[in-house]
């Protein structure tokens, strides 16, 4: 949604944006009171259910269909975005800076062409050689694991090991990273 926002900014105004986020924040808040009503569990005690997707993957011995989040814990979650969101806003505006630069110095097609190639042997090259950078990464038992060991990464590490930051950085976008942050052993991933 955040992609579609961005890509559509150029034709949208600051009105329709608001209109959007609006109707958003209405169609979770009514799906949640909806399902809440369907489940039985509308507001059930101090704790909000079917609020995330947070739940770990299947496999996982702490899976759980519905998590539940004490109401304190979303004020957590707000400020949580108030800082991303002044980190995004500081990214913003490096961003500008830099193309700002781009506009003054790489004016040629060749010169553009160049500037991908670069960048994406840097970022190509950068994510194979982080996760051998000894204290970067290090090579964990796949015996402590609690989602199926399809999800983790050997890369350099031996049988029955895998190597932590790559199982970070090749898992396939989607929610698994995440989901592997959240719901394994807190010594899972070095930190």
């Amino acid at each position: 949604a955040i992609f579609a926002a961005e890509e559509g900014a150029s034709h949208l105004s600051t009105r329709l944006m608001w209109r959007c986020f609006s109707a958003a924040c209405v169609t979770v808040i009514v799906e949640y009171l909806f399902n809440s009503c369907l489940n039985g569990t509308f507001l059930y005690g101090r704790a909000i259910y079917n609020l995330s997707k947070f739940n770990g993957l299947p496999g996982q011995f702490t899976y759980r269909s519905t998590p539940s989040f004490i109401f304190l814990e979303l004020f957590i979650f707000a400020g949580m975005g108030i800082v991303n969101g002044v980190i995004g806003a500081i990214f913003v505006e490096l961003n500008k800076r830099i193309n700002n630069l781009r506009r003054k110095y790489i004016r040629t097609r060749r010169r553009k062409f160049v500037e991908v190639l670069v960048v994406a042997a840097i970022s190509s090259t950068l994510m194979f050689l982080l996760p051998t950078i000894p204290g970067l990464s290090s090579c964990k038992s796949l015996a402590n694991v609690r989602a199926k060991q399809m999800y983790f990464y050997r890369f350099d590490c031996p049988e029955g090991y895998y190597n932590d930051l790559a199982t970070l950085l090749f898992t396939p976008t989607g929610g698994t990273s995440i989901n592997l942050l959240f719901w394994e052993n807190k010594d899972a991933f070095t930190g």
